[in-house]
């Protein structure tokens, strides 16, 4: 029997604010088998729970997240998304919440925590660290806490440091057809540097599929809101799929009779 493993991207972006406590708590109620996450650097080597570095005041001034008391910070509502993306997205005043506490409110038997690291060598020296010591930092929070994470971030430097320093699985993301041709190219054996990766829905096909099961790597591809593409790529092959509306694509699978896997690191892929 086919087994799909269905993350919900951004917590339930399609019905709560993203990347908020609340978003993860109802997306964990699901079958989902892990909840995908922004990360960036917030002040004094803390991390926060955002997909933007920065901010806009109430000037519409940009502010690096990095540069926020944590006091103020956890007292900023997370803007809501986009109606026209969204149009049953509820309304809650959810704060940001900080790493640390996130793993510390966070079940041992809840969906796995996916973590993607927000990293780039412009935002360093303005919205976060060099990227070595950034990965140094995130390792000290992870370290003090017993969850069983994945991480994965678009910066191929902090990917591998992370696999070299890290005990936690490590995926590098990709959206670029050059980039992934690049990776194709230059890394011989990817299993042994990687975990996993994640791709654009557009750069999937049965090819890609196959080549990732050669070269050891769980695929997991990102973002996936209609049913129709999640046929598409079910029959093409793909097991591992992020969405903003988890429901819906749950809900569609037990509809289609496809197997529902929890478990994010099982990564058998089924008939």
């Amino acid at each position: 029997m086919i087994s799909v493993r269905i993350q919900g991207h951004r917590g339930w972006r399609a019905r709560y604010p993203e990347n908020s406590l609340l978003g993860f708590r109802e997306a964990a109620r699901l079958q989902v088998a892990a909840i995908e996450l922004d990360l960036v650097e917030g002040i004094k080597g803390s991390f926060v729970v955002a997909h933007d570095p920065w901010l806009l005041d109430e000037d519409q001034r940009v502010r690096g997240i990095n540069t926020i008391p944590t006091e103020e910070l956890q007292k900023r509502i997370i803007p809501p998304s986009s109606s026209v993306d969204f149009p049953n997205q509820e309304r809650h005043d959810c704060t940001f919440i900080l790493l640390d506490e996130l793993l510390a409110l966070w079940p041992e038997n809840g969906p796995t925590l996916n973590i993607e690291i927000k990293s780039k060598a412009i935002w360093e020296d303005r919205y976060q660290s060099e990227f070595s010591v950034l990965c140094d930092r995130l390792l000290e929070v992870l370290d003090a806490s017993n969850l069983d994470v994945h991480l994965q971030s678009f910066d191929w430097r902090l990917v591998q440091q992370l696999y070299t320093l890290s005990s936690h699985p490590v995926s590098w993301l990709c959206e670029t057809p050059r980039e992934l041709n690049d990776f194709q190219q230059s890394i011989p054996y990817p299993g042994q540097h990687l975990h996993g990766i994640g791709l654009h829905h557009s750069l999937v096909n049965e090819n890609l599929i196959k080549w990732c099961a050669y070269a050891g790597l769980d695929l997991a591809v990102w973002t996936v809101n209609d049913v129709y593409l999640l046929d598409e790529l079910i029959e093409k092959g793909a097991r591992n799929i992020i969405s903003d509306d988890p429901q819906l694509m749950i809900t569609h699978l037990e509809a289609s009779g496809l197997y529902i896997n929890t478990n994010f690191w099982d990564l058998g892929q089924g008939s």
